[in-house]
């Protein structure tokens, strides 16, 4: 399961910005008033797995790992 493995490397990325994404989507974008007033039944459950599928990968994706490492890695000074 290659395509598993690579995204469990940047776990730690996925679990710090993906609150962020969250309150991009459902707030900014419009995403939840939408998913409220026009999705019943089993269409909001898809659309919420689609969104919860479509965070996970946009917060897997290297350039939020890049971040991390940036933010984590100390800075040594000589």
């Amino acid at each position: 399961m290659p395509v598993l493995t690579g995204i469990g490397e940047r776990s730690l990325s996925v679990y710090v910005f993906h609150l962020c994404v969250i309150d991009i989507i459902w707030g900014v974008v419009g995403f939840g008033e939408y998913m409220r007033n026009n999705m019943v039944g089993v269409t909001f459950y898809i659309g919420m797995f689609l969104m919860a599928f479509l965070i996970m990968w946009l917060t897997s994706l290297p350039v939020f790992e890049r971040f991390m490492r940036y933010l984590i890695t100390p800075k040594l000074r000589s």
